[in-house]
């Protein structure tokens, strides 16, 4: 499995993960071994409040303190703006991290059409507002500084299933 993957990531300059939410009681193996965390954030209480145990449980138990934060499903920037401060006002008040807004992506016709349809709203519809979003959310990552681990991507693999085993054996 570990060739495979060498072989793909070899080609690639980004290896984007969804991971599941870290305030359960299981283990965030992939978001440990990610160079960087994006939390994505929607107007709901409960999005607010899964985004901050999130960045607690990252901060106090593993130590992270650099996160991005995504506003997802607003409609404007001036939303994405009051939410990121939300967030922002809490963690700052209980924890040392540093948050920064990296963008959002509005909610939209085409890209509530493209969710019913199973299909990616950048291919479905091209020209929507949310498409414009990723491809400049795309652009500002590929702006964002790489940390010396990163050179080797391959090694994503490696942090993931090293993490994994040491978190397997503390429980």
């Amino acid at each position: 499995m570990a060739d495979e993957y060498d072989s793909l990531v070899a080609r690639i300059d980004w290896v984007l993960i969804d991971a599941r939410p870290v305030a359960d009681d299981h283990a965030p193996s992939l978001a440990l071994s990610a160079d960087d965390v994006v939390v994505v954030i929607t107007p709901s209480g409960e999005s607010i409040t899964a985004a901050y145990a999130a960045i607690k449980r990252l901060h106090t138990e593993y130590g992270r303190r650099d996160f991005r934060l995504l506003a997802n499903r607003v409609r404007t920037l001036e939303t994405a703006m009051a939410l990121f401060k939300r967030v922002k006002e809490v963690a700052s008040r209980y924890l040392d991290v540093k948050l920064k807004l990296i963008g959002f992506v509005p909610e939209d016709e085409p890209l509530a059409r493209a969710d019913r349809l199973g299909q990616p709203v950048i291919q479905t519809f091209p020209n929507s507002e949310a498409s414009v979003a990723f491809d400049q959310l795309a652009a500002a990552m590929r702006r964002w500084p790489r940390r010396a681990a990163s050179a080797d991507r391959a090694n994503l693999l490696y942090r993931a299933l090293d993490v994994s085993r040491r978190l397997a054996a503390v429980r």
